[in-house]
């Protein structure tokens, strides 16, 4: 979908710091121990549509009450539900670039979308923030099973 205010791709790399007793604060090492990937991204045209797709089918649901109309919301559905499971995968394409050229796309393999806020103005169009927190999965190839940037079609199952 279309976006406002431009897309952030935030990565952030984890590690240890080896220190000893004999040399105090003087870091000997450091050891990695992981990695995150999150994009944040403002989704314009809220739609109703728009808002089951990123709203009602990961952290919350959909009801329709009988002989009522569609609500999208929030409730306890979908506690302790796997992100994994309920995620899937997310392509950034730059739109300057042809659909057929994924050479700039950056796909996070397997992902969910968590909504964090969405505005209510007279004067700025609707845009909701969401973030993508990337999830390891194991079916791609260990070295860029979190995120990828680069063509996503080629084969890249472990």
């Amino acid at each position: 979908g279309r976006t406002t205010g431009g897309v952030e791709v935030a990565m952030e790399a984890q590690s240890v710091q080896i220190l000893s007793d004999q040399t105090g604060g003087i870091v000997l090492d450091e050891v990695f121990t992981g990695s995150t990937v999150e994009a944040t991204m403002s989704f314009l045209e809220m739609t109703p549509e728009r808002w089951e797709t990123i709203v009602g089918t990961v952290t919350g649901d959909v009801f329709t009450p009988s002989g009522g109309t569609k609500l999208v919301g929030y409730g306890e559905s979908r506690l302790y539900q796997s992100f994994f499971d309920l995620g899937g995968e997310l392509v950034l394409h730059p739109s300057r670039f042809d659909a057929s050229d994924r050479s700039r796309d950056i796909t996070l393999w397997k992902s969910a979308p968590k909504p964090a806020s969405v505005n209510f103005s007279g004067e700025e169009p609707q845009a909701m923030e969401v973030t993508f927190t990337a999830l390891a999965d194991r079916s791609i190839q260990s070295a860029i099973n979190l995120m990828a940037f680069g063509d996503n079609q080629q084969d890249v199952r472990a």
